[in-house]
Parts: structure tokens; C-alpha cells; sequence
């Protein structure tokens, strides 16, 4: 894949099973860059665009960006509208379908008794939706005592099943993980097939499995 920025003059190649930094040296230019990437994710502008085997993708669907690894949205609104999705789906499944209808039964039966016991002109709808319950319930990933580097590689997986994203691109993210937690990482976004891509403004220590584009103070392409 290759991700066109209107100020580079060359494509930010995306090496499969590779892990990609871009280092950004000059200061004004990674600010720049970072906010031009944000407008351009919200439809404000069309300064990037992403393409596979030259055929243009989607920006906003294909990559998704952790500005910080600090806020890192496991339930987001996105990810748990697709898992009630989901769940409504195995609710209705040969294994599940005869619970769920004798669930949705009981349910009405219980209305219907909680409504005659009130003098007041009431009514319900009798067409029980399972996502509405799954919603009252507030029903969640569990994020208690997790912490960052379990927090991402649980969000590599939510974006590639829920998401279906391809790229996960994370900003200096790299100043706040160890190396160790690197290679967990790592390890989640090889096993879940995401690409990912670190946009930093220094370089670090490298790994093997890592591809460099360096961008100099001179906003020369090493």
C-alpha cells in the first residue's frame, strides 16, 4: 500500500510484514503533517490518499489513528455498535434461536403484567429489539486493570474484526511503550494481520521487523 502526502515528493511505501516508523525531524512539518492527516480523516481536506496495487482506498475506513496511547477507545461507539451486531446475530442462531424467543416471551408476558397494574393508558412495542437490550444492559469490553499495551493489542483485534481496518497508525507513540511492550505489540498486530504505521519525530532504537523513512530538519527523504 502507499499512503500520498501533497508536501512529500515521494509515496510512504507500506511494507507488508513490516512494521513502519516515518520520522519526522522537522518540527513544523510533523505538526503540519499530523494536522493535515486529522482534517483529512474528518473529510476537511484531501491532502492524503491512501492506495493498494494503485487502486484508492478509502481513508477513513482502511486507517484509523491513536493519537494518543493514553485514550485508547476499546467501546467505542464504532466497535460496540458492531459487537450488539454481532451478538443480535448469534441470538438468532440455531443454537440460540429457541432461547431468545422464549426470552423475548417472557419479556412481553412481563410487560403486559407490570402494565395492567398501572391505571394509566400504556402501551408497548411487542416487537422486542435485542440491541436496545443489549444497550440497557450496557453490556461492554472490560477494561478494569488492563494496561496500555493490553488496552492496544485489544484494540487491534476489536479494529480488525469490527472495524475491518488495515492500517493502525499510531503518533509518538513510541516516546511512552518500552521495547518490550513494542514487541508485544508487535506480536498482536502480526497474529490479528494489521499493518501497522508509527509516525514519530525522532528515531529510536530500530527493530528487525521495522522499516524507517526518515524525513530530516532539511525535509530531505532519507
Amino acid at each position: 500500500m502507499k499512503l500520498v502526502y501533497h508536501q512529500l515528493n515521494q509515496p510512504i511505501v507500506l511494507s507488508e510484514n513490516k512494521v513502519n516508523v516515518v520520522v519526522i525531524e522537522n518540527p513544523l512539518f510533523y505538526r503540519n503533517f499530523i494536522l493535515d492527516l486529522q482534517d483529512c480523516l474528518l473529510g476537511k481536506n484531501e491532502k492524503f490518499v491512501l492506495s493498494d496495487n494503485d487502486r484508492e482506498l478509502n481513508l477513513g475506513k482502511s486507517l484509523y489513528v491513536i493519537f494518543s496511547v493514553f485514550n485508547i477507545e476499546i467501546n467505542s461507539h464504532k466497535i460496540i455498535s458492531q459487537l450488539y451486531e454481532s451478538l443480535d446475530n448469534i441470538a438468532h442462531t440455531d443454537e440460540f434461536i429457541y432461547d431468545t424467543n422464549s426470552f423475548e416471551a417472557d419479556l412481553a408476558t412481563y410487560a403486559v403484567k407490570l402494565l395492567q397494574k398501572s391505571d394509566l393508558p400504556l402501551t408497548f412495542n411487542e416487537n422486542i429489539d435485542l440491541v436496545s437490550i443489549f444497550k440497557a444492559l450496557n453490556i461492554r469490553f472490560d477494561e478494569e486493570g488492563n494496561s496500555i499495551v493490553d488496552k492496544l493489542a485489544a484494540f487491534i483485534e476489536l479494529a480488525k474484526a469490527f472495524l475491518k481496518i488495515k492500517i493502525l497508525c499510531f503518533i509518538n507513540a513510541k516516546s511512552f511503550l518500552t521495547a518490550e511492550e513494542l514487541k508485544l505489540l508487535y506480536k498482536a498486530a502480526e497474529y490479528h494481520k494489521m499493518q501497522l504505521l508509527f509516525i514519530e519525530n525522532k528515531e529510536y532504537d530500530r527493530f528487525s521487523c521495522e522499516k524507517y523513512i526518515i524525513i530530516d530538519l532539511d525535509l530531505c527523504e532519507i
